[in-house]
């Protein structure tokens, strides 16, 4: 199904997130619209085939909604939680077959896999790695030695350090990155509360039940990373078994007691460097589509401090959008640079209609971005002219290199809100058509009018403007502002700000004037107007009817026994750790929850780590989990639990986790399942 694939899949699920197996038209176009936006901007992604309505399904969900089906399309459907699921059994056999299945059928042999760098301690002073290792060869010293289950798990974590990397590259937040939603392949995968960057904001999230963060755009490589050392704890007994992984007595019963050591100590050198080699792949890669995206040709060191650093920074405090930042850079002319008072002006051109509402006002912003433009273009005639001006074709050439990699169309969440509302609502069939076009050609000026794949292209030329302009903006009142009171004859009219939303919705009648930008890139749609927000009696009504229904379930929960017994609320003690009490000889690498929100200071005042904003924003926040606290209540008498320090704090140069959920360093508890032994005290 074209050339970038080995081979695909269909995938038919037969559950559903209700467990009803079936998929409401909502979600189904917000998935088949951004899984082929995804791959047209060149990040890994899982494919849609085709959406189908099922006018006669009527879904429940919050409410009664149309059914569809999606059918998609993929290399491998395989995830991190594939091997989740077998290693909380306890089924070191099918971990083994899994994992052999992943490196021959999925990757097309063990051959193809990653052989071992000069220096896995410094990955980013080793040059790429070759290929073609046997699968039977082991590499490395015996403290490290890698064979080919080492070679596989690397080759997992590199592919998901390059498509994070074009994430933050791009502004993409999954929302929801659990292990399930990792691919083995490192392909984008199942898209739930996903969004694409409106104005930049590194702690956004665009799942509202990600209280904590956990899922942000500044912690998406952080979460990855996690969920790849959970994925390396799976694999843990075949990584650290190095030469011996072949022994008959190994694959049948298991790790020795007096080789316990050794293949702990192993395991964790191997995960620490794949952890470097992570970090490594995911900042090579992301410098290189950055560099690409600021029209440069070749990356110097200084471009991550006074390119990207400082831009990323000014964006957050101007509250600019980030795609649109990139296109309308594509546009701007290095002679229209020449002066300080040219730069500001041009500055403009960034912003808003309705001006600057970040931090400092218009004024500042001008000055801000005039200054780093002149550095922009210090750094376009150093690669693009001859040390001193840029001439005009090499600006040209410049400009459509850039717009080959700054997208004018991106599916944000208010274009995707307009469509799904005017399919359910109005069915209008024909804008689907549309929106995919634009998004299978996204680094197009203009689509209307023009051919694409050999046919001629109608569409609707005012409804293109408006979803590549500012993002619309939802009203707001100030304290000291007249609400506005639909009953009032003075105030019948719109606001401005509100005929701009409504407009927004509306089937292509808007005008060509771009609406004004929002005022929040958390949401595009304000559910609660002004005119609709219920009374304070209402409130009181339905504070009483949630008060009530707390009562019943109470009622009915305490004297049946729903309620966890006290043990199950051991604060360090995930409740998964239940289905740990099988008998089997096998590993169980653990952790303790922790936080992915904001970063917390460890020493010295707040002020000062706030003064410290050094490359904040997509630096990669390798997070590793946290000591494990064990629970004696919840080991049997035949288990017997070692600790195996894993991913020191300083494996990042980053700091730990939130005061409290954390012990000042990481760990696993490797459980060895074996008869006859109790968990000791020194244990």
């Amino acid at each position: 199904m074209g050339a970038p694939y080995r081979s695909s899949r269909l995938r038919i699920p037969r559950l559903a997130r209700f467990a009803d197996g079936k998929a409401v038209l909502r979600s189904s176009i917000r998935e088949f619209v951004v899984s082929e936006a995804l791959n047209a901007l060149g990040i890994p992604t899982t494919r849609a085939l085709s959406l189908t309505l099922l006018p006669e399904e009527k879904v429940r969900r919050e409410t009664v909604e149309p059914g569809a089906i999606v059918a998609r399309f993929a290399q491998s459907w395989l995830r991190i939680g594939n091997f989740d699921i077998l290693r909380s059994r306890g089924d070191r056999k099918n971990i083994r077959r899994l994992a052999t299945y992943l490196a021959e059928d999925v990757f097309g042999g063990w051959e193809n896999l990653p052989a071992r760098l000069e220096d896995p301690d410094k990955p980013t002073e080793s040059p790429a790695p070759q290929r073609g290792v046997p699968a039977d060869k082991v590499e490395g010293p015996s403290e490290s030695a890698e064979n080919r289950f080492t070679r596989l798990y690397r080759e997992v974590s590199r592919r998901n350090a390059l498509t994070v990397a074009k994430w933050q590259a791009y502004g993409f937040m999954n929302g929801v990155l659990n292990t399930d939603n990792t691919s083995l392949y490192g392909l984008s995968i199942d898209f739930g509360p996903f969004a694409f960057m409106d104005n930049f904001d590194p702690m956004y999230t665009p799942n509202h039940d990600d209280s904590l963060l956990r899922y942000s755009y500044r912690n998406q490589p952080s979460i990855i990373w996690w969920n790849l050392v959970r994925l390396g704890e799976s694999l843990g007994e075949l990584l650290g078994a190095g030469e011996g992984v072949d022994k008959e007595k190994f694959v049948n019963e298991g790790v020795e007691e007096d080789e316990a050591s050794e293949l702990i100590a192993r395991a964790e050198k191997l995960i620490t460097q794949t952890g470097e080699e992570y970090k490594a792949v995911f900042l090579g890669e992301y410098k290189r589509v950055m560099t690409a995206r600021l029209g440069l040709k070749n990356f110097k060191e200084s471009d991550f401090d006074e390119l990207f650093s400082e831009l990323l920074d000014s964006m957050e405090a101007l509250e600019l959008d980030f795609n649109l930042f990139f296109r309308r850079l594509s546009n701007v002319k290095v002679s229209e640079l020449g002066s300080e008072q040219a730069r500001q002006d041009k500055a403009a051109v960034f912003f808003y209609q309705d001006g600057v509402t970040g931090i400092g006002g218009e004024e500042e912003g001008r000055k801000r971005i005039g200054a780093w433009l002149d550095k922009w273009r210090q750094r376009i005639v150093e690669d693009w002219g001859d040390g001193s001006s840029v001439s005009e074709d090499a600006d040209a050439q410049r400009t459509e290199a850039m717009k080959k990699v700054n997208p004018s169309f991106i599916p944000r969440g208010w274009i995707l809100d307009e469509i799904i509302r005017r399919v359910e609502k109005g069915k209008e069939r024909d804008v689907l058509d549309r929106v995919m076009t634009l998004a299978l050609n996204p680094f197009e000026d203009s689509w209307a009018g023009r051919e694409f794949d050999g046919s001629m292209y109608e569409g609707d030329k005012e409804e293109e403007t408006r979803w590549i302009a500012d993002v619309p903006r939802i009203p707001t009142f100030s304290m000291d502002q007249q609400v506005p009171n639909p009953n009032s004859p003075e105030q019948a009219q719109p606001s401005q700000a509100t005929t701009a939303v409504n407009n927004s919705v509306a089937p292509s009648t808007a005008g060509t004037e771009a609406p004004p930008k929002m005022s929040s890139v958390c949401s595009t749609r304000d559910p609660y107007s002004i005119e609709k927000r219920p009374s304070f009696g209402q409130w009181v009504k339905l504070a009483w009817l949630d008060i009530l229904t707390v009562c019943v379930v109470g009622a009915f929960a305490l004297p049946v026994g729903i309620f966890p017994r006290q043990s199950d609320w051991h604060p360090h003690v995930p409740l998964r750790r239940q289905s740990h009490r099988q008998r089997h000889h096998h590993i169980i690498i653990d952790d303790i929850p922790h936080s992915h929100g904001p970063r917390v200071p460890e020493t010295g005042s707040h002020g000062e780590q706030l003064a410290d904003r050094r490359h904040r924003h997509h630096l990669p926040r390798l997070h590793h989990h946290a000591d494990a606290v064990l629970d004696p209540q919840l080991l049997g008498p035949e288990q017997r639990t070692i600790r195996l320090r894993l991913l020191p704090p300083d494996v990042c140069g980053l700091p730990g986790h939130r005061e409290g959920l954390h012990r000042g360093s990481s760990a696993y508890l490797l459980r060895y399942m074996s008869s006859g032994q109790r968990a000791s005290e020194e244990e």
